[in-house]
């Protein structure tokens, strides 16, 4: 497991000291990994997915998609488990204290549900990573259909003000929390890139009181990991152009 130092900017110079570059699980130092979250609630792995298996998965998903079939209704546990997409729109309250504006739309495509997009085989290597994360075994909520399993999903901001507003994870953490004294980490695989996907905007997290857009560094099938600490979010997407909903 390699990290890689450079000197440039303070955002590029942080997103090269937090990124790893490793080609198999196994050679993963998950005791230093955590060491690394803990410490700065970011980090990125490289050489895990490839970029070519991204685009498999975007190319399926794109041919699936059809904005028609959003669905609209409040998002139920039965909704989640199966392939469905819902569009964002506005806050969304938690127990009445957290508010978090968003736009965007989130694809779901968990494991108990048809593989229609191949993407179930790079969803579950950032599910081992989470799992060996929380010293839990490899298949820890990937497998299961009983209270705690893995929601996956594609999370998609449309052209013309995507966003999502700074925040840290609150319903996540309380919910991990309900089956035992767990961590909270978020683990998710960079899908687009600048400029072929969007050009302005991106997904950034809050560092030392600035704004670090990691995504101008970022490439296909890099894996970004945080912890319930990280204040994160995405900066509005190609703003200037008109809202592109299909």
């Amino acid at each position: 497991m390699q990290m890689n130092h450079h000197s440039f900017s303070f955002e590029e110079t942080f997103f090269n000291d937090h990124l790893i570059n490793v080609s198999k699980i196994e050679n993963i130092d998950f005791k230093l990994l955590r060491k690394i979250v803990a410490k700065s609630s970011f980090v990125c792995l490289r050489g895990l997915v490839s970029s070519k298996d991204v685009k498999i998965s975007k190319s399926l998903l794109r041919n699936w998609f059809n904005h028609k079939n959003d669905y609209y209704g409040i998002v139920e546990p039965e909704i989640v488990k199966k392939n469905n997409s819902k569009l964002m729109i506005g806050g969304h309250i938690y127990n009445q204290k957290f508010y978090n504006p968003r736009f965007m739309r989130i694809i779901y495509n968990p494991f108990m549900d048809r593989d229609i997009f191949k993407c179930h085989s790079i969803f579950r290597i950032a599910s081992v990573i989470r799992n060996n994360l929380l010293k839990q075994n490899s298949n820890f909520a990937i497998n299961s259909i009983s209270d705690i399993w893995t929601a996956c999903r594609f999370h998609q901001y449309p052209r013309g003000g995507g966003f999502l507003n700074a925040h840290k994870d609150k319903l996540a953490p309380a919910i991990i929390n309900k089956f035992g004294d767990l961590p909270y980490y978020q683990v998710f695989i960079n899908m687009s890139s600048i400029p072929d996907d969007y050009t302005t905007g991106g997904g950034f997290i809050v560092y030392a009181d600035k704004i670090l857009l990691y995504d101008k560094f970022c490439e296909l099938g890099d894996i970004i990991i945080y912890n319930g600490n990280t204040i994160h979010g995405v900066l509005d997407i190609d703003s200037g152009e008109k809202i592109d909903l299909e």
